[in-house]
């Protein structure tokens, strides 16, 4: 496996968008998508990362330029991750981050031989080897913006429909028996 070289880490004071660090994504990763500010670009550009700058998503800031943050839950190597999240009073938190909650989030950058620069969600706090799980401080809460679940009206159409019989016993046309097919087949062996 190759190694990393030279690591660095930072922070970013930003929007957030679709945060998944209390538990991980339904892809593995812990991630975030982070409104790009003038001042981050610029830090971007200043760590050649600038590639990694995305736009075009209405939901994500508006249409305006972000960037993904992600952190494997469970990496190459086999460690599990765990993210920590404090909030204004430096407290740890599980509070779930809507969007537009404003967070310093913090990051690391390396080289790697394969895929080059990388930008990834957190910085190490803590490598227990022997229980093979990564400590990351991941980010602090500014000012939140509480996670309202989305309405998910199939789902409640769903459960109406479970309600009531949508097919009921009078309007189905008479079961008819099914009789299965069989057929013999003999033969002979010649000594």
């Amino acid at each position: 496996m190759a190694t990393a070289t030279k690591t660095m880490t930072g922070e970013f004071r930003t929007k957030v968008y679709f945060a998944h660090v209390q538990e991980p994504s339904q892809f593995g990763n812990y991630e975030v998508n982070l409104a790009v500010t003038p001042e981050i670009e610029k830090k971007l550009i200043e760590l050649r990362l600038d590639k990694k700058i995305k736009d075009g998503k209405e939901r994500i800031n508006n249409g305006g330029k972000f960037l993904t943050l992600r952190n494997a839950a469970i990496d190459l190597g086999g460690l599990e991750s765990e993210m920590v999240v404090i909030d204004q009073n430096g407290k740890r938190t599980k509070s779930l981050i809507g969007n537009d909650s404003e967070c310093i989030v913090y990051w690391r950058s390396y080289d790697t031989p394969k895929y080059g620069k990388v930008i990834k969600l957190g910085k190490m706090i803590d490598w227990d080897e022997e229980n093979k799980k990564k400590k990351f401080g991941t980010l602090k809460i500014v000012e939140l913006v509480e996670y309202a679940s989305p309405v998910n009206e199939f789902a409640a159409a769903m459960d109406a429909a479970a309600e009531e019989d949508p097919f009921p016993k009078s309007e189905l046309p008479p079961a008819t028996e099914v009789k299965p097919k069989s057929k013999k087949v003999t033969f002979e062996i010649e000594a």
